[in-house]
């Protein structure tokens, strides 16, 4: 029998309004359409070193602000509606 890992976001977003971070739930329930590499990593729950291979795959799209990588929301949305990276 499995256990199933409750969803980290809903966790975080528990957090924040336990403690009354309402700029935390806002940022949580409503995320930017581009995050940076750190971010993308939490909402996957992987390590940024991951979310790089996975960039360099072709299975995130990346968006670029200057020298600094961003990944766009759409393309995560769209590896966990396929189920991940094959």
């Amino acid at each position: 029998m499995t256990t199933q890992q409750p969803d980290p976001i809903a966790v975080q977003l528990m957090s924040a309004a336990a403690t009354g971070d309402i700029a935390r739930v806002r940022a949580l329930a409503h995320p930017p359409p581009v995050l940076t590499i750190a971010a993308a990593a939490a909402m996957l729950v992987i390590s940024k070193r991951q979310v790089w291979r996975l960039l360099a795959s072709g299975d995130l799209d990346k968006f670029a602000v200057g020298r600094a990588a961003r990944v766009t929301r759409a393309s995560i949305e769209r590896l966990i509606a396929r189920g991940g990276a094959p």
